[in-house]
């Protein structure tokens, strides 16, 4: 996977690289509009806790860094989101022997904007290849849960700042719950 988003960044280095000329590109500097409209893109970033049932598989630390591509709706007050990205797992020191798992990871959102611009909804994350770090009943690891976002401009940016609270969806038996704050 590493090799997947190394080929994707390899052309875009190549020309900053090979570029000794000036940009031609203009950025604007006007302050983001206070309601966004169509597409935007974002940059992730999130960590906090993962536990278990009894704090067996699964409980540590989790972290991501995603590319989100966000969608707003121009008739309605909602927002949908689908990324990818990494995310790395440092377990507990009962799961020490497993150290840290890294994987790609997906994630989809749907929110409901409020006028105050504070964003809640159901979100997925699937992390691929995680399965047997969190004792899953497939190859990858399933989490469902509900994110809570406050959206804001900060000069010409777009920022989000929340958290999320999610639980396994494909661990027989037993329970996996994550807890992230999120920029």
């Amino acid at each position: 996977m590493k090799k997947f988003f190394f080929a994707l960044l390899l052309p875009i280095i190549a020309n900053a690289a090979g570029n000794t000329e000036s940009s031609t590109m203009k950025l604007d500097t006007a302050p983001a509009a206070a309601k966004p409209e169509g597409f935007a893109p974002f940059i992730g970033l999130g960590t906090g806790y993962s536990t278990h049932t009894d704090g067996g598989v699964g409980e540590g630390v989790p972290s991501s860094v995603k590319l989100i591509g966000s969608y707003y709706l121009k008739q309605a007050p909602l927002v949908f989101d689908l990324g990818m990205g990494l995310h790395n797992q440092q377990f507990n020191r009962v799961q020490a022997e497993r150290g840290a798992q890294n994987s790609a990871a997906m994630e989809a959102a749907a929110r409901y904007q409020f006028a105050n611009r504070i964003q809640v909804g159901p979100v997925f994350e699937n992390l691929f290849n995680q399965g047997a770090a969190f004792e899953a009943s497939q190859g990858d690891a399933h989490f469902v849960g509900l994110q809570a976002l406050k959206e804001f401009n900060a000069d010409n940016w777009l920022i989000r700042v929340g958290g999320r609270a999610l639980t396994d969806t494909n661990v027989p038996s037993q329970t996996v719950n994550m807890f992230l704050a999120e920029l």
